[in-house]
């Protein structure tokens, strides 16, 4: 499966502070296709990999697919909701196996939790 990455926004500069749109946080796998409503607020938009669409088994490194092309799709949507707040997440961030990835879910949580 391809990884894809997610950006910070302005909104969302603060908790991803390690990734920006030019060095984005990678997620295995895809992601779910949301539209922001309302007071929602989007935190992280979807980067899309490098593909040569004409011939898929084609690379441009050889053991991923880098960043190519940034997106306005929400990664990452920050909403409140009566007395308290929801976030979700598009894609598979909590299925993440390396330490940066658990450690952005964290700092997702704790941002949810107040902290």
């Amino acid at each position: 499966m391809l990884p894809t990455y997610i950006a910070p926004t302005a909104a969302g500069k603060n908790i991803f502070s390690d990734h920006t749109p030019e060095y984005p946080l990678a997620v295995n796998g895809s992601h779910s296709r949301v539209r922001v409503t309302g007071q929602a607020g989007t935190l992280a938009t979807i980067i899309l990999p490098y593909q040569d669409e004409f011939d898929p088994k084609r690379f441009s490194s050889a053991i991923s697919n880098p960043p190519w092309q940034a997106t306005q799709l929400p990664a990452v949507v920050k909403n409140k909701y009566g007395k308290g707040t929801a976030l979700f997440v598009s894609g598979t961030l909590e299925q993440g196996k390396y330490h940066v990835q658990k450690e952005m879910l964290i700092r997702l949580v704790k941002n949810l939790a107040g902290s």
